[in-house]
C-alpha cells in the first residue's frame, strides 16, 4: 500500500481509503516527519529555519498525495460509469446484429477495465461465497459439501 501512495498503484479501494483516512497511512507518514524534525531541532542538529521549510514541503507534497488520491476516486467513479455505459451500448449493438458497432464498444470496454482498480479477484471471491452460501440453504442448511460442490462453486461465476 506505502507503494501506492507514490506511484498511485493501489490493489483495491480500500488501500486507498486506509491512505488518506484520518489517522491513515498519510497522517503516519506526517507525523512521522515532523517527530524526526522536532527531535533533530532539539538536538540543534537542524536548524529552525530549515525545519520550518522542510514541514512546509512535507505538508505541500502529502496534501497533493492526498489530492491525487482523491483525484484517482474520482476517476474510478466514471471510469466504472463509462464502463456501464459501454456494456450496454455492446448489448444493444449485439442485440441489432451490429458487429462494427460491438467491436467499437469492446474497445472503450477493454480501455476501462484497464483504469479500473483490481477488483476481478474480490468479485469472484465473493460471487464464490454466494454460491456456497445458497448451496448450503437449498441443501437444508447442511454444510458438508462434497468437494465437488465446493469446486462447482468457484466455478459458477
Amino acid at each position: 500500500m506505502l507503494c501506492g501512495i507514490f506511484t498511485g498503484n493501489f490493489e483495491n479501494i480500500s488501500q486507498m481509503q486506509a491512505a488518506v483516512q484520518k489517522g491513515g497511512i498519510i497522517d503516519g507518514m506526517s507525523d512521522t516527519i515532523d517527530y524526526v524534525l522536532e527531535k533533530t531541532q532539539e538536538k540543534g542538529v537542524l536548524p529552525t529555519t530549515i525545519a520550518r521549510t522542510i514541514r512546509t514541503g512535507k505538508n505541500t507534497l502529502l496534501n497533493n498525495v492526498a489530492n491525487n488520491i482523491e483525484n484517482e476516486f474520482n476517476q474510478q467513479i466514471k471510469s466504472a460509469e463509462r464502463l456501464q455505459r459501454y456494456s450496454s451500448n455492446w448489448k444493444e449493438y449485439f442485440n441489432n446484429k451490429d458487429f462494427e458497432g460491438m467491436t467499437n464498444q469492446i474497445y472503450k470496454i477493454r480501455a476501462e477495465l484497464k483504469e479500473l482498480v483490481p477488483m476481478e479477484n474480490t468479485l469472484k471471491e465473493a460471487r464464490t461465497i454466494e454460491n456456497l452460501h445458497n448451496l448450503i440453504k437449498n441443501n437444508g442448511k447442511d454444510f458438508n459439501l462434497s468437494t465437488e460442490q465446493q469446486e462447482l462453486a468457484k466455478m459458477l461465476i
